[in-house]
C-alpha cells in the first residue's frame, strides 16, 4: 500500500553529447539497475525556436535541437523524506539527475533546464519545482543564463499541470432536446390515436 503519486521530471540540454553524457553517469550508479530505473527514463530530441517569432516578421525564427531526458511514474512511492530520514534509494538515484547537471554546468560549463511535476493521491497534492543553468551564477555568465532559459522555456512549453474532467456516459440527451422531442413525440402519439378512433 502506501501513499502514490504521478510524477514527470524533465532535464533538458543543448547538445545531445551534454545529454549522453549524464545518462552515462546515471548509468553507473549501481541503483539504477537495481531499482530497473530505465524502465522509466525516455530521452527525446526536438527543434525548438530560438526565439519567439517577432510581431510582422515574415521569416520563421531559427530552431535548435532540444535533447531530453524524461522520467516518468504513475502510482509510485515518492518519498523524498522519510520518517527515519532516508529517501526511497529509487527516487534518491533519479533526483541525483539534477546533483549531475548542477556538477556538469559547474565544472563544465553545459546549460541544462530542470522541471519537476508531481501529483498526489490528495487533489491537492502538487509539487513543481524548476531551475535552470545560470539561474545562481552571477550576471556576468550572460550566455550560460539565456541558454538555460531557453531550455527551460522549452520545458515550460512542453509539460505542465493540468485539471480536467473525464466522463465516459453513453447516450446523454440535453435536456433541452429531451423536453422538446418528448413533445413532439406526444404529440405524434395524439394524432395517430385519432387516426386509429376515426
Amino acid at each position: 500500500m502506501g501513499y502514490r503519486s504521478d510524477v514527470v521530471i524533465a532535464h533538458a540540454f543543448g547538445s545531445k553529447e551534454h545529454r549522453d553524457e549524464v545518462l552515462t553517469v546515471l548509468t553507473l550508479d549501481q541503483r539504477f539497475a537495481d531499482y530497473e530505473l530505465s524502465n522509466h527514463i525516455q530521452i527525446g530530441e526536438e527543434d525548438y525556436p530560438i526565439e519567439s517569432m517577432a510581431e510582422g516578421a515574415t521569416e520563421p525564427p531559427d530552431r535548435r535541437g532540444i535533447y531530453t531526458i524524461v522520467v516518468v511514474g504513475e502510482q509510485w512511492k515518492w518519498y523524498e523524506e522519510t520518517m527515519m530520514g532516508n529517501d526511497y534509494q529509487d527516487v534518491a538515484c533519479l533526483n541525483s539527475i539534477l546533483t549531475i547537471c548542477k556538477n556538469f554546468e559547474k565544472n563544465r560549463g553545459f546549460p541544462y533546464a530542470y522541471k519537476f511535476l508531481r501529483i498526489g493521491e490528495d487533489i491537492t497534492d502538487i509539487e513543481e519545482r524548476v531551475e535552470n543553468s545560470g539561474s545562481e551564477e552571477e550576471e556576468s555568465n550572460t550566455e550560460l543564463i539565456n541558454k538555460g532559459e531557453w531550455l527551460a522555456d522549452f520545458l515550460n512549453d512542453s509539460m505542465y499541470l493540468q485539471s480536467s474532467i473525464d466522463k465516459d456516459f453513453r447516450n446523454l440527451t440535453n435536456l433541452n432536446d429531451y423536453h422538446d422531442g418528448n413533445e413532439k413525440g406526444e404529440k405524434e402519439d395524439e394524432t395517430l390515436s385519432q387516426k386509429v378512433t376515426a
